[in-house]
């Protein structure tokens, strides 16, 4: 084989040999640009998940904390205001509550005068 013809065909060889690895690397660079795209979604969506969930917790904390209140000034009602007298088993009831509300769930001071209210009402 003639000596430029043998330097043509090695040049064209290594050419395209060059082409087609910088074709794949182009590839293998792309696919993971994309996965470090999809990643950073993910992340921001996982982010925005958490955030929707702890926001979602703390208004359920805050209900059930109403509920709470709202269910030691009915006690209250009942056993300090009305006078009806309170079984053993109410005061244990309203302990109960007044744990969950201002232990567990950090009630304020209101609720912890109309539990001490109950405590000290005229037991059946």
């Amino acid at each position: 084989m003639d000596p430029f013809l043998s330097q043509v065909a090695v040049t064209a060889v290594t050419s395209a040999v060059s082409i087609a690895v910088g074709w794949a690397m182009g590839g293998i660079k792309g696919a993971a640009k994309e996965r470090a795209q999809a990643k950073a979604e993910s992340d921001r969506s996982r982010e925005e998940a958490r955030k929707e969930a702890a926001q979602d917790r703390e208004t359920t904390h805050q209900i059930l904390k109403t509920l709470l209140y709202c269910r030691l000034a009915d006690m209250h009602r009942r056993y300090v205001v009305d006078g009806v007298p309170c079984t053993p088993a109410d005061k244990q009831e309203a302990e109960e509550v007044f744990r969950e509300y201002h232990d567990v769930l950090g009630g304020n001071g209101s609720g912890t005068a109309l539990y001490k209210e109950i405590m000290a009402a005229h037991v059946a």
